[in-house]
């Protein structure tokens, strides 16, 4: 039961404000909490003599020293921990329309460093072996989300790397800070 359904039902019981602080304080004690999250931007924090509403805090802890050096690794893991998006825009010219897909074994390859960032998601496109129907003269478009590419690569290329032709290819992708690109690509 949520706490906006026990707030509801304590209500329908006609308890008094001093009553209903008891069964709040006994809800909060069976969750095993103080405070409880209602929605996105409120907290109720339970008090001795009323509830009142408080925004979240951030607990921090004090007293607690990391490395320079430690903490320079750790900001490098999490900068190459980001995920790289891909919107692609396929526009279909053949007049009889055609089926795309993309395979798993597609990746990003770095041209300045030696990296290969792997696909961790497509969105609006099927995995092989699905496909998906374009008809012809239209556009399809649809996201790839990769691995996050070294800090010092500056260029990569996108590769579908399949056992036949027609893989999708796009070379020479300039790096942006944000690594979120659009991308034209064609039969």
């Amino acid at each position: 039961m949520t706490l906006d359904a026990n707030h509801k039902c304590l209500l329908r019981q006609g308890l008094s404000p001093p009553s209903y602080q008891r069964a709040l304080s006994g809800l909060f004690r069976s969750l095993n909490t103080r405070s409880l999250i209602t929605d996105r931007s409120h907290a109720l924090t339970l008090s001795r003599s009323y509830l009142s509403p408080m925004s979240p805090t951030t607990h921090s802890t004090t007293g607690t020293r990391i490395k320079p050096s430690t903490r320079k690794k750790l900001k490098e893991q999490v900068q190459e921990e980001k995920q790289v998006i891909v919107h692609c825009h396929y526009s279909c010219t053949n007049p009889y329309g055609m089926y795309i897909r993309i395979w798993p074994s597609t990746y990003l390859i770095a041209r300045d460093v030696q990296h290969r960032s792997e696909l961790v998601h497509a969105e609006n496109i099927p995995l092989a072996p699905e496909w998906m129907a374009v008809a012809p003269g239209t556009k399809s478009q649809f996201t790839l989300i990769f691995s996050g590419l070294p800090k010092d690569c500056q260029r990569f290329d996108l590769a579908e790397i399949i056992p036949q032709e027609g893989g999708f290819f796009v070379a020479d992708i300039e790096r942006n800070e944000m690594d979120v690109y659009e991308v034209e690509m064609e039969e």
